[in-house]
């Protein structure tokens, strides 16, 4: 576990509820920025501070969109590719009250960004 998430009170091994607990007792300016939800990164006031919101369930088409837009190639390679299988893969092995919880803690992302739960 990385130190800044052994700070938060995060540890190796550690259940998924355990790991939601921590989360839900957390306040959100608290939270490291890879948990905190994402509404409240890229918008302030209702206001996007972004110009573009890709998607990582379609990152090669969207960074086609951010190349055309900014002119320009990145040839990204597809580093540490996950075999874990994905959204399906994390519904399978998730038990409903975790993603009932996930969907509670990051509803307003599900909302936002159009995730289905």
């Amino acid at each position: 576990v990385a130190k800044r998430f052994g700070k938060q009170g995060f540890s190796a091994g550690m259940s998924i509820d355990a790991a939601l607990d921590v989360i839900e007792a957390t306040p959100v300016r608290q939270l490291d920025p890879h948990l905190i939800p994402q509404v409240d990164l890229v918008y302030r006031g209702g206001a996007s501070l972004v110009e573009f919101i890709g998607r990582v369930e379609r990152l090669a088409e969207d960074i086609n969109v951010v190349e055309n837009r900014a002119g320009i190639s990145l040839n990204l390679p597809h580093l540490n590719r996950a075999a874990g299988g994905g959204v399906e893969r994390a519904r399978e092995v998730l038990a409903e009250a975790a993603r009932v919880r996930l969907q509670r803690i990051y509803q307003r992302d599900f909302e936002r960004f159009a995730y289905e739960p």
